[in-house]
């Protein structure tokens, strides 16, 4: 059985386009719109991977990713965002970053 993988993002556009792709691929898809849910996801069933925005309403990525490093699961995280600009908390927390293309899904059309 392939991974399960977790997607967090509040564009739902975002979220479909990666379910779509990654169950094609025969991957287990669970996916939340804010980090709130995503946590709770996390604990009830745990991912391999979570394919995480930083810009989420309510509780944001970065404190996401940080809450999953405390419980120690060893869950990988791959940070999906429009930010073009890092700042050394998000690279300490994060295991793979990806920023999305400009005028992409998410982020305006700018």
């Amino acid at each position: 059985m392939k991974a399960h993988i977790l997607i967090v993002d509040d564009d739902s556009r975002v979220t479909s386009a990666l379910r779509r792709t990654l169950a094609y691929e025969g991957y287990q898809i669970s996916s939340a719109m804010d980090g709130e849910g995503a946590l709770a996801i996390a604990r009830t069933k745990p991912p391999d991977l979570v394919i995480l925005d930083l810009m989420l309403p309510g509780i944001d990525g970065l404190e996401v990713c940080r809450r999953l490093r405390a419980a120690g699961d060893g869950i990988a995280v791959s940070s999906l965002t429009g930010r073009w600009r890092w700042d050394s908390s998000a690279h300490a927390h994060r295991s793979r970053w990806c920023g999305r293309p400009r005028g992409g899904p998410g982020n305006g059309g700018r």
